[in-house]
């Protein structure tokens, strides 16, 4: 019987011990806490899998293309654009869904672009960038000058500001229509010249 009595003694104890834990404000606090966390866990969830973690990397279509000393090469580029290289000429071609990009590393190169609203064409040679707005034009890399010269539409070609024969942030932006042409040094940077 003792025993008995004393069991109900502890339980009666922990009933009231309850009942006090329910009523202090931690209690409600953590309560209202698991709730919360109860409700936001199938929406942070459905968020997570709206939102992908790491975005798609979409390769570039590569290529490189060139003329030995001595010969001239026409090649049709990936997306149907004519390049005609010159003598001892190297070019490496860079195509994206969103853009396309053409280095002529040496020489000189004339393109008669395939039009595409949608990837603009621009060919890069030391710190010049030529971006064709529908043309045929032509890019030449010799000892230092790099030359581009307009057949037919228009090219926005794009440099460095110099400063003191340096690169600065600042970029000057010339835009050149049929029979013009321009070049740019390592030192001086973009400069008109006459056809």
């Amino acid at each position: 019987r003792y025993r008995r009595r004393g069991f109900s003694l502890r339980l009666a104890d922990l009933a009231e011990y309850t009942k006090a834990l329910f009523a202090t404000r931690q209690f409600r606090l953590a309560a209202a806490t698991t709730a919360l966390a109860v409700i936001a866990t199938p929406i942070l969830l459905t968020q997570v899998q709206q939102h992908p973690i790491a975005p798609e990397i979409i390769e570039p279509t590569l290529a490189s293309y060139s003329a030995e000393v001595g010969k001239t090469v026409t090649v049709t580029l990936s997306d149907g654009t004519l390049a005609t290289l010159g003598a001892d000429t190297k070019i490496d071609t860079e195509f994206y869904p969103d853009k396309r990009i053409v280095y002529v590393a040496s020489g000189a190169a004339l393109f008669e672009v395939a039009p595409d609203r949608a990837r603009p064409f621009s060919v890069t040679s030391e710190r010049l960038t030529a971006t064709a707005l529908g043309t045929i034009f032509e890019v030449r890399n010799n000892g230092g000058v790099t030359r581009v010269s307009v057949a037919e539409g228009r090219v926005r070609v794009k440099h460095p500001y110099m400063l003191n024969n340096e690169p600065t942030r600042l970029i000057t932006d010339k835009e050149l229509t049929a029979g013009e042409q321009i070049a740019a040094t390592q030192t001086r940077g973009l400069r008109s010249i006459e056809s």
